[in-house]
C-alpha cells in the first residue's frame, strides 16, 4: 500500500465497513391466506423455524376484494403479521401478494433477504413448482439457490371459531385463539367481517334498486321532513357498500 497515513486509515476503514456490511437475512417464505392469522399458523411457522433453523417471512395471498372467503383486508392481515414479528423469533416480517408466482414472491419480500425454501399449502404448491422449474430453466435468480424447493405444509382453512369469536364480540374466546400481539386487532377484525358480510348480502340488481329508490326519496324530501332521516341512513349504507367493494 502506497500513500499517506491518512490514506491508509481511510482505506482500512472502508475495508472494515465492507467486511461488516449487513448480509442478507436467510428466510423461509411461508405463503398462505392467513384469514385471519391464528395460533395454528404460528405453530406451522415455529415448526418451519425448527426444521430450517431460519425465521419465516409470512406472505399473505389476497385477491384484493373482501368476501366471505377473504373477510380481512390485506392491510389488516399484514398489520397482524407485523405485530407478531415484533415479539416472535420465528417470524421476521410479512408482506402480501394478489397473485401467486415466484416473481410475485420475490417482489413481495423486497431487498435484504435470501430464500432458503418456500413453504405453503396444497392449494399453492403445484403452481409454484411449475413456476420455479420455468425460472430455473430460463434465467435463475442469483438470490435463489439452485436447490430451492417448494415444501408443503398443512392447510389452515378459514378460521371459523376465530371469526365467530369476532362476530359475537367474544373477546375472551378470541384471546384464547390468538397470540397477545394480535389482541389489539380485535376491533379492526370485527369491523371488516361486518363489512364483508354486507358486501356479499347485496347483489348488483338490489344495489341499483336501492340507488333508484334513494333518488326518489331525495326528490320527495323537500315535501316530507321525515324522509331526511331515511335518506341519511340509506346514503350511509350505500357508502359502506361502495367502500367494501372498492378497497
Amino acid at each position: 500500500f502506497f500513500g499517506t497515513d491518512e490514506d491508509a486509515s481511510d482505506f482500512f476503514s472502508q475495508f472494515q465497513a465492507n467486511q461488516t456490511k449487513k448480509k442478507d437475512i436467510e428466510i423461509v417464505i411461508y405463503l398462505d391466506k392467513f384469514q385471519p392469522l391464528s395460533k395454528e399458523h404460528e405453530k406451522i411457522a415455529a415448526n418451519i423455524k425448527g426444521k430450517y433453523d431460519v425465521p419465516c417471512l409470512m406472505v399473505a395471498y389476497h385477491p384484493g376484494q373482501r368476501s366471505s372467503a377473504f373477510p380481512m383486508s390485506s392491510e389488516t392481515v399484514k398489520n397482524s403479521i407485523d405485530r407478531l414479528s415484533k415479539t416472535s423469533d420465528y417470524v421476521v416480517g410479512g408482506s402480501t401478494v394478489d397473485s401467486v408466482g415466484i416473481d410475485e414472491l420475490i417482489g413481495a419480500i423486497g431487498q435484504g433477504y435470501s430464500i432458503k425454501a418456500i413453504a405453503t399449502n396444497s392449494e399453492f404448491v403445484p403452481d409454484l413448482v411449475i413456476d420455479l422449474n420455468r425460472i430455473n430453466k430460463k434465467a435463475p435468480y442469483s438470490k435463489i439457490p439452485s436447490q430451492l424447493k417448494v415444501v408443503e405444509v398443512p392447510k389452515i382453512e378459514l378460521e371459523g371459531d376465530l371469526i365467530k369469536s369476532v362476530k359475537d364480540q367474544d373477546f375472551a374466546l378470541y384471546k384464547n385463539l390468538t397470540s397477545k400481539p394480535l389482541h389489539s386487532e380485535f376491533y379492526n377484525m370485527g369491523k371488516e367481517i361486518e363489512e364483508s358480510l354486507v358486501t356479499e348480502s347485496i347483489s348488483v340488481e338490489e344495489l341499483d334498486k336501492k340507488k333508484t329508490a334513494l333518488l326518489d326519496l331525495i326528490i320527495d324530501a323537500p315535501y316530507n321532513e321525515a324522509l331526511y332521516k331515511k335518506i341519511e341512513k340509506d346514503v350511509c349504507f350505500l357508502v359502506l357498500v361502495f367502500q367494501c367493494q372498492n378497497p
